[in-house]
């Protein structure tokens, strides 16, 4: 029997995609989550309600011009503030997704106005269907399995109209205790589930010599539910790598986007995975927050506002192995921030991004930087990073 040999990479998405995957390091999106009324389950919220419109115009304010989105985060434009509670939960199934349909409709020509377009496109599979807390695309109550499959595939064509990329963010793929699944089996419905997502993603949008648009899983270690499968990005790659080995025709269709504070919540080094999904050329999107040292539900803070050597660190892997794509600012205001603070978080990370991409653009000499790596000297690699980065001098 001849051994199946995995090539080391994938897929260039900048071949493959290449009106996606076509820019400079300090290419940034910003998003409709992250200018909200804050709260949470200790506290009332501390700012005003935003709509969709009045963040797009706080976003186009500060410079920017590429907006990421969940499904339930836009459905304001046709309901107003009814709308920022999510799906009405008397609709049918179609009715809800018909009401989609005109939000996005209505995002188009928003967008169109203020000169942005749609960079990423994800459906919330947390809390927008009261089926999702038996889970989605892993669980064994098929109902809940079917609509995660079924609101996947229509949040795909939508990233598909707009020509962006598709997030999936793991939501409620998990259980809430032990002894609560049968993890080898949890793990085969998930596999399934995306096998049939992409078969179909393939014979939907690859017809007349059209591409299909790029799908990215992104993992949590522990959020919403207890234990999660795909905890990690790891796990997404090796769900990718499983895929190609058995269905050839779909490699490189599905790839990672790695979140630098879930990364940090599962004490994995996100630079570190960066280079991973690189190497196999499964590196199709990634979002920047910052977390803290520890576990525990994600914090979201500024990009750079714990630790600007970690951002410096993210953004060197991606120059040094040519990353195109966009750099996601998956940020929160903090508790303390006031209504005339809403894109502070934002504007903070921006700064920060632009400002370590000038370091690693234009002050770190790679080859130098390379030669002291290769003799495994850390001592003498932070005195070049302090020097050159924060000009501490010996």
């Amino acid at each position: 029997m001849t051994s199946l040999i995995l090539p080391s990479k994938l897929v260039d998405p900048a071949e493959r995609w290449p009106d996606i995957y076509c820019h400079n390091l300090d290419a940034i999106t910003g998003n409709a989550w992250g200018v909200n009324e804050g709260g949470g389950r200790f506290f009332a919220a501390s700012r005003s309600w935003t709509s969709t419109r009045g963040k797009l115009d706080l976003l186009k304010g500060i410079g920017i011009t590429r907006f990421e989105c969940h499904d339930t985060d836009i459905l304001d434009l046709v309901l107003g503030l009814i709308g920022k509670d999510g799906y009405p939960t008397d609709m049918t199934e179609d009715q809800k997704m018909e009401l989609l349909h005109q939000a996005v409709g209505i995002l188009k020509k928003e967008l169109t106005e203020r000169g942005m377009v749609l960079a990423m496109f994800t459906m919330n599979l947390f809390n927008s269907d009261q089926l999702f807390v038996y889970g989605n695309m892993s669980s064994e109550v098929k109902e809940a399995r079917d609509l995660a499959i079924s609101r996947t595939k229509i949040g795909i064509s939508i990233a598909q109209e707009f020509g962006c990329i598709y997030v999936y963010w793991v939501g409620t793929n998990g259980v809430n205790g032990l002894m609560s699944g049968n993890h080898m089996l949890r793990y085969q419905l998930m596999f399934d589930a995306w096998v049939q997502i992409l078969k179909w993603h393939k014979r939907q949008h690859g017809r007349d010599g059209n591409v299909p648009i790029p799908i990215a899983g992104e993992a949590k270690p522990e959020e919403p539910m207890w234990r999660m499968y795909a905890p990690v990005t790891q796990s997404f790659l090796w769900m990718a790598l499983q895929i190609a080995l058995q269905f050839p025709s779909l490699a490189g269709m599905l790839g990672v986007n790695p979140e630098e504070g879930h990364e940090v919540m599962a004490k994995l080094d996100p630079s570190m995975t960066l280079g991973e999904a690189m190497t196999l050329g499964l590196l199709f999107h990634t979002h920047f927050n910052q977390q803290g040292g520890d576990p525990g539900f994600d914090r979201d803070g500024a990009a750079g506002s714990i630790s600007l050597r970690s951002l410096i660190d993210m953004l060197w892997q991606l120059h040094i192995t040519g990353y195109k794509g966009l750099i996601g600012l998956d940020v929160q205001p903090r508790p303390t921030d006031t209504d005339e603070q809403q894109a502070a978080a934002i504007e903070e990370s921006i700064r920060n991004v632009k400002w370590a991409v000038d370091i690693v653009q234009n002050h770190i000499d790679d080859e130098h930087l390379l030669s002291l790596q290769a003799k495994g000297n850390q001592v003498e690699i932070n005195r070049y990073i302090g020097e050159t980065a924060f000009g501490i001098m010996a």
